[in-house]
């Protein structure tokens, strides 16, 4: 049988295909290329998602066998219109 998988708070990760996760208005944005890990239905994070804090979330789990980062964002300024 099919099976569907919602990526809310996620982005895929299929092994070797790039992402970005994006970092909140003055944080760091990571280009990553995923690793595939099934047990994650090839997925990875880019936020702690609602039933822990962030900080809890880091704590417990780890985004190393998700992704690789290939390159680091750095906003230098932010233009409202």
């Amino acid at each position: 049988m099919p099976a569907w998988v919602t990526r809310k708070g996620a982005i895929r990760a299929r092994e070797g295909e790039l992402g970005i996760v994006l970092g909140s208005m003055g944080a760091r944005s990571y280009i990553v290329r995923g690793k595939g890990n099934p047990e994650s239905f090839c997925s990875s994070a880019h936020g702690a998602g609602r039933r822990m804090s962030r900080t809890a979330a880091e704590k417990q789990f780890t985004a190393v066998d998700l992704v690789e980062v290939v390159h680091t964002l750095k906003q230098l300024v932010c233009i409202k219109g």
